[in-house]
């Protein structure tokens, strides 16, 4: 019977809880064949990478304790099972990729087909592993009793890198924000140049973005962290709705040209959403709908899923 049941982190009200939760502490995730294993929970992955995604976990989980500690809870190690999962927030999705029963966990590293197809769509999914009762038992206190329900748990978030559509950004220093007449409390700034609207125009001749420095350094010494990918995330979907704006105000009533800046920019937004390209082209127009444009910058951002990650790592 498959295993489909999601719970929170917050509570586990089980005898030896916080023991079990170790045993998966060694689990490591590696995304292509010439990459290293990994026990680092959050990892990102660059666009070029994501050609080469191929992703394996190895499991290093201590056998012997894992038989004491069920034993000590009150459950038969043969009720348990291994499983790893992928889920995405964004697309309401969880696919179950691996299940192995407790005595037969591959000593090898485990290839996981079928989570790729989720990042397809997706900038973010979960890879996780748990240890989960493979059979409903009789309800006994602090015990697991239903199926599915995990005595620990880990998950790895992979995320793909947030692209400025080929910008590179540069560091807005003190003596820059003086020289741009910018506020010393600025943490970025958009400057146009011109061409948003002209075709075949590479978008770094037409604008160029600056981010504050402190900020810059800070992001790159904890780019893996949820505040880290929150505050790309964030500053990602401003620059590129500064940019849309000024390409609105650019067009006037002309013919959008899809070899653009702000054309390829739309092709790339729809592709990641399912819109198509002449539904977002008709927002962009004066007397379209804005504010749903920016609805899409935002889903193209996942600014929502991100938003809940990071007030969950702080509560």
């Amino acid at each position: 019977m498959p295993i489909s049941r999601r719970e929170s982190r917050i509570v586990r009200p089980f005898a030896h809880a916080a023991e079990f939760e170790k045993l998966l502490d060694e689990v490591q995730l590696q995304i292509s064949p010439n990459a290293d294993f990994s026990l680092d929970a959050n990892i990102q992955i660059a666009e070029h990478e994501f050609s080469e995604l191929r992703l394996s976990m190895k499991f290093d989980v201590d056998h012997t304790r894992t038989v004491e500690l069920a034993r000590l809870a009150g459950i038969e190690p043969n009720s348990l099972c291994f499983v790893i999962s992928a889920s995405s927030d964004g697309a309401k999705r969880t696919e179950m990729l691996k299940r192995f029963r407790f005595d037969e966990v591959p000593s090898d590293a485990i290839d996981l087909i079928g989570a790729k197809s989720i990042l397809i769509s997706q900038s973010r999914c979960e890879i996780s592993a748990a240890l989960a009762v493979s059979q409903n038992l009789p309800n006994v206190p602090l015990r697991p009793s239903k199926l599915g329900q995990w005595l620990a748990k880990k998950t790895f978030v992979i995320a793909r890198e947030q692209s400025l559509n080929g910008l590179q950004p540069k560091m807005l220093t003190d003596e820059v924000k003086t020289q741009l007449s910018l506020p010393k409390g600025c943490l970025y700034y958009v400057q146009h140049i011109s061409g948003l609207t002209d075709p075949d125009t590479d978008i770094e001749a037409c604008l160029n973005v600056w981010i504050d420095e402190k900020t810059m350094r800070t992001i790159s010494s904890r780019s893996k962290t949820r505040g880290a990918i929150g505050l790309q995330s964030i500053i990602l979907c401003d620059v590129l709705t500064d940019i849309i704006r000024k390409g609105q105000i650019d067009l006037g009533e002309d013919e959008l040209q899809w070899s653009s800046p702000v054309g390829k920019l739309l092709v790339g937004i729809g592709k990641r959403s399912g819109a198509t390209k002449e539904y977002l082209g008709s927002l962009l127009k004066r007397g379209g709908d804005f504010g749903k444009l920016i609805a899409y910058l935002q889903d193209y951002s996942n600014l929502a899923t991100i938003a809940v990650d990071t007030m969950r790592g702080t509560a």
